[in-house]
């Protein structure tokens, strides 16, 4: 199924979860539940830049694009520890 969305309301979209970084892994594209990674691959080659306020949120230069804060959010989450699966005996 198609979503038919424009760039602005991804980028929207966007910021509102960079309001909440780390909030989730879904993210709500019109009335449709998207996978974080489908929203960061769509805005992966995005030149325009952020808004302000969601530079200052992701910690970046103002006037960093939608496409370097992908690259940086990906590094920050590939760092990440990730929680062991060990069983308990």
């Amino acid at each position: 199924m198609e979503l038919d969305v424009g760039l602005g309301q991804l980028q929207r979209v966007f910021g509102e979860w960079a309001g909440v970084f780390g909030g989730g892994e879904w993210v709500m594209i019109g009335d449709e539940r998207k996978p974080l990674a489908w929203l960061l691959t769509t805005l992966s080659r995005c030149q325009d830049q952020m808004p302000s306020s969601v530079c200052v949120v992701l910690d970046m230069d103002d006037g960093s694009t939608f496409a370097q804060a992908v690259r940086s959010i990906r590094a920050r989450r590939r760092q990440k520890p990730r929680r062991s699966r060990k069983r308990m005996a």
